[in-house]
């Protein structure tokens, strides 16, 4: 059933269904009643069909195409001016550096948290880094979703939350002033 309603479905680009393009017809899920005075289409008419969508489905891709390339060619800049000695931005994402060349001086706070610290007394103290979302549980009280510094998120109550930066920082992103402007 649902291999059926992909295959067709229309699709977007080349105005076809996948029915129409690979047997020339679209066939229908109740059963259709034929009787022996019924004349078939021919094999030319069908064929003809067959390929007439295909090359309407070429042209729809093509056309489609040169939309996709035309709107990425307006959207590129140009050649950015770049002098001996201006300061850019580059991507360490693939950069790989011999060993001994990299440079704290060049890269800074690029330290990693350290790993979990299994000993750790359970009253330790963890940093925010953000607040991801918000909830107001069943009992109508605010809830704030955590993202803490060692990665792990958790839903924590108002009154954990009311006086941190982060808090600030998530009203400003919602563009709020107060938490009762919160829905």
């Amino acid at each position: 059933m649902v291999e059926f309603a992909i295959n067709a479905s229309m699709s977007e680009t080349t105005e076809y269904a996948l029915f129409e393009l690979n047997s020339g017809y679209m066939p229908s899920m109740i059963k259709e009643l034929r009787s022996d005075e019924v004349i078939h289409k021919g094999i030319k008419d069908f064929m003809q069909t067959a390929l007439t969508n295909l090359a309407n489905a070429h042209d729809a891709i093509i056309k489609a195409h040169v939309f996709q390339m035309r709107q990425a060619n307006d959207c590129r800049s140009s050649k950015p001016d770049i002098a001996k000695g201006s300061l850019v931005y580059l991507s360490t994402k693939n950069l790989n550096l011999p060993k001994g060349r990299s440079n704290d001086a060049l890269f800074p706070n690029r330290a990693m948290p350290g790993p979990y610290d299994f000993s750790a007394a359970d009253d330790q103290e963890w940093f925010v880094d953000d607040l991801l979302g918000h909830r107001w549980n069943k009992q109508g009280h605010l809830e704030f979703e955590v993202r803490w510094s060692l990665g792990d998120t958790t839903w924590e109550p108002l009154a954990s939350c009311k006086d941190l930066a982060a808090l600030d920082r998530y009203l400003v992103l919602q563009g709020m002033k107060c938490l009762q402007q919160l829905a």
